[in-house]
C-alpha cells in the first residue's frame, strides 16, 4: 500500500479514536450493569442484576462490585434512580429496585456507538492488512451477548 494511502487512514483513524476516547464516559463494567438494569426495568434489584449478569457474560465480569457500582451510578452520575421497593421472598426486609433514567439510557446509547466506531476501526485496520474478516451485524452481536442498544430491549 502506498505511504500516503496508509497515512490518510492512520488520519481517519486517529480522528475516529480521538471523538470516540472524548464520548467514552461510561466504563465496560458500567456498560454491563446499565444494561442489565434497563434489561430487569422497572423492578430491577441487585440480585436480579447480579443474575442477569452472571448469565450474559458467562464470568468475564466481576459482579462483587455491583452494589458500589449501583450506588456511584445513582448518586455521583445521575444514571440510575431507586424504584420503590419489593417484598423479600423470605418474609423478610424490602428489596430496592433500581430503575435507568434518561441520562442513564443515553450515556449506555453513547457507550454503544462508541464500541460499534471502535469496531470499525478494527475492520477497517483487518481489511488494509489484506486478512478479510467476516463480521457479525449488529444485531447479531447485540443478540449473542445479550445487551440493549438504541430503542430495542432484549427480553430474557
Amino acid at each position: 500500500m502506498a505511504t500516503s494511502a496508509r497515512s490518510r487512514l492512520l488520519r481517519v483513524m486517529l480522528d475516529r479514536v480521538n471523538q470516540t476516547a472524548r464520548a467514552d464516559e461510561l466504563g465496560d463494567f458500567g456498560f454491563v450493569i446499565l444494561n442489565a438494569i434497563l434489561a430487569r426495568s422497572p423492578k430491577a434489584t441487585v440480585n436480579g442484576i447480579v443474575e442477569w449478569v452472571l448469565n450474559k457474560t458467562k464470568d468475564l465480569i466481576d459482579v462483587a462490585q455491583t452494589y458500589a457500582a449501583i450506588d456511584r451510578f445513582t448518586e455521583d452520575r445521575g444514571w440510575v434512580k431507586e424504584n420503590g421497593n419489593m417484598p423479600s421472598s423470605q418474609g423478610g426486609r424490602a428489596v430496592a429496585c433500581f430503575a435507568i433514567t434518561q441520562k442513564g439510557r443515553e450515556a449506555l446509547d453513547r457507550k454503544a456507538a462508541h464500541l460499534r466506531r471502535l469496531l470499525a476501526v478494527y475492520d477497517e485496520t483487518v481489511s488494509v492488512a489484506g486478512r478479510p474478516r467476516q463480521r457479525a451485524t449488529p444485531a447479531q452481536m447485540e443478540e449473542k451477548v445479550g445487551i440493549v442498544s438504541g430503542s430495542r430491549l432484549k427480553e430474557d
